[in-house]
C-alpha cells in the first residue's frame, strides 16, 4: 500500500479542487444546495475531481485507489460485519456514553446534523437523501480519505500514525451548525475514521471499508426515517 504514486500534496490539491468546485456548484444550485440533491452533486463531484486528477497525474495508477487485493464478495461481507459494528460500538456505545459524560456536567447534549434530520423526516426528501448518505456519500468519502490520503500517509509514516491521522482528517471534514456539535462529532466520528482505515489496511481492498461506511450509514438513515420528526 505504500508504493502509490501519489502524494498528501495530491490529497490537499483534490481537497481544494473539491471545495472550490462545491462552492461554485452551491452557488449555481442555490436552494438546492442544502438539500438532499446538493449531498448528490457534491458526492458526484468529489468522485470526478478524484478519479480525474489521479488519472491526469498516474494514468493506469487510478485503479490503485480501489487498494492493491482484488475485490471478492467475502469483502463486501466483513465490510457488512464491520459497519454493524462500528455502529454497535461507536454510536451505541461511546456516543451514548458521550452524551451520559455531558449530562453529567450540567450541559445539554448539543443537537447535530439537523438537516439530516430534516431531509429523513420529510417523505419528499428522504428518498433522495438516502441515495446520497448510503450510496454516494461513502462512496465518494472512502475514495479520498482510505483510497487517496491514507496510502499517501503511508508513504511517511507507519501504520497507526496514518490510521489515526486520516481518521482525524476524516473527522474534522465533518462542519456542523454549532461549536459545540461540531465537537462532539468530531469526537464520535473520529474512531469511525480510524476504524475505516484500518479495515482498509487489514483487508487492502477498498470494497470493505465502502461496504462498512453504507452499512454504518444505512442504520443511521434508517433510524433517523423511523423517527420520523425533524429537530425542534
Amino acid at each position: 500500500m505504500a508504493g502509490v504514486p501519489w502524494g498528501v500534496r495530491d490529497a490537499v490539491a483534490v481537497f481544494g479542487l473539491y471545495f472550490v468546485g462545491s462552492a461554485l456548484a452551491g452557488y449555481a444550485l442555490a436552494g438546492a444546495a442544502t438539500a438532499p440533491t446538493g449531498l448528490i452533486v457534491s458526492s458526484l463531484l468529489w468522485i470526478a475531481i478524484l478519479v480525474g486528477w489521479i488519472r491526469l497525474r498516474f494514468g493506469g495508477h487510478a485503479r490503485e485507489l480501489l487498494g492493491r487485493a482484488r475485490p471478492r464478495s467475502v469483502e463486501a461481507l466483513i465490510g457488512l460485519g464491520a459497519g454493524i459494528g462500528i455502529f454497535v460500538v461507536v454510536i451505541l456505545g461511546f456516543a451514548t456514553l458521550l452524551g451520559m459524560l455531558i449530562q453529567l456536567t450540567g450541559n445539554d447534549v448539543p443537537v447535530v446534523q439537523q438537516e439530516f434530520r430534516t431531509f429523513s423526516a420529510d417523505p419528499a426528501t428522504a428518498p433522495l437523501f438516502a441515495v446520497g448518505a448510503v450510496l454516494l456519500g461513502p462512496l465518494a468519502e472512502e475514495l479520498f480519505f482510505r483510497g487517496l490520503l491514507y496510502p499517501a500517509l503511508r508513504k511517511r509514516i507507519r501504520v497507526w500514525p496514518a490510521v489515526a491521522v486520516s481518521g482525524l482528517v476524516f473527522a474534522f471534514s465533518h462542519l456542523q451548525a454549532t461549536p459545540a456539535g461540531y465537537g462532539l462529532v468530531v469526537a464520535i466520528i473520529f474512531p469511525v475514521g480510524m476504524l475505516l482505515a484500518w479495515l482498509f489496511e487489514w483487508r487492502k481492498s477498498l470494497l470493505a471499508p465502502i461496504v462498512a461506511h453504507a452499512a454504518y450509514n444505512c442504520i443511521q438513515v434508517g433510524v433517523l426515517i423511523l423517527a420520523g420528526e425533524p429537530p425542534g
